[in-house]
């Protein structure tokens, strides 16, 4: 930008698609009423049904995906100049990195007890935890939501000496990362 051949500008900037796996929906088989299985106690193989029947317990962790679920996304981008500085064959560059991710993947439990419920049952009652969820019946009941965001941004500095007996290469980044949920089976309550 400066016509002296010593300073170049660059930048860029990309969106790009996940592709969810399988493993989002690959567990819902187990879900009721497609999981079928019987439990006997004290039976034996000859003959299997003479056992009896456990109690009835809450519905094992179930898992769900939202019908409202999103491809996720993340928007790269970077901004940056490059100097030759005039002394000692230094060379300087200066940059600006940053992502956005969006419609991330996250995996709460969408049937666990409030907080006001949770920390009233532990001055009083001291119920088990099933018994304050709100769908009776079952436990953990895990929906995937596409409703996590991230954001990353840097400054990124560069310097090194090219020419010369001494040669050398210093770099600094300075940088903070956000997110409400890092991988798709991440559970944060929000």
């Amino acid at each position: 930008p400066l016509g002296n051949n010593r300073t170049v500008v660059r930048g860029g900037a990309g969106l790009f698609y996940d592709r969810p796996e399988g493993n989002l929906y690959f567990s819902l088989v187990n879900n009721a009423p497609f999981s079928l299985s019987s439990s006997y106690q004290s039976g034996n193989l000859g003959n299997i049904q003479a056992g009896t029947v456990p109690p009835i317990t809450p519905w094992a962790s179930t898992d769900s995906l939202s019908p409202d679920l999103a491809i996720p996304r993340v928007w790269n981008y970077s901004v940056g100049v490059q100097r030759e500085l005039p002394w000692w064959g230094l060379f300087a560059e200066v940059s600006y990195v940053g992502a956005t991710g969006q419609n991330q993947i996250r995996q709460p439990d969408i049937n666990y007890p409030t907080f006001a419920d949770l920390s009233a049952n532990a001055v009083g009652l001291k119920a088990s935890i099933d018994y304050l969820r709100p769908y009776k019946g079952f436990t953990a009941i895990r929906m995937r939501l596409s409703d996590a965001s991230s954001q990353y941004h840097s400054l990124q500095v560069f310097l090194s000496k090219r020419r010369g007996d001494v040669n050398f290469t210093g770099s600094y980044t300075l940088s903070k990362s956000m997110d409400n949920g890092s991988g798709n089976g991440d559970n944060a309550e929000f």
